[in-house]
């Protein structure tokens, strides 16, 4: 069991539960859901006990970005609920990664408009769920 996860691997689940590519998640794309899929990777890398300064250099951007960030995704999560979903997923699919139930590997993941898994389009994690673990 991990104690915690790398930046890239919050990146590489947020990237999935979002649909975004890791280029446009770094990049300067202002597109609302590339901006979106940025708040959830500063959220859950702060709360993984991240620094601003080491947050904001994987996304090439400012401690103050990573602050605005943070604030945002609260905001998002309260009154947007297909964030809220994608949010919620990404933090489920860290814990589990964490936990040792999946690892990050390529080829197949969680689709967030069907709600299931396996039908990802750039999947990245394969799952290995005990017999009594439904999601």
């Amino acid at each position: 069991m991990k104690s915690r996860s790398s930046l890239d691997d919050i990146i590489e689940i947020v990237c999935e539960v979002t649909g975004v590519n890791e280029n446009a998640l770094v990049g300067r794309s202002r597109l609302n859901h590339e901006v979106e899929a940025r708040h959830i990777f500063c959220s859950i890398a702060l709360q993984n006990k991240y620094t601003l300064n080491q947050t904001a250099k994987r996304i090439n951007r400012t401690h103050g970005t990573v602050i605005h960030s943070r604030y945002m995704c609260n905001i998002l999560y309260e009154i947007d609920s297909y964030f809220r979903l994608c949010y919620d997923r990404a933090k489920q699919l860290l814990e589990d990664h964490l936990s040792g139930l999946i690892t990050l590997e390529k080829d197949v993941l969680f689709d967030p408009k069907t709600g299931k898994f396996g039908s990802g389009i750039n999947a990245k994690v394969i799952i290995k769920y005990h017999e009594n673990n439904n999601i």
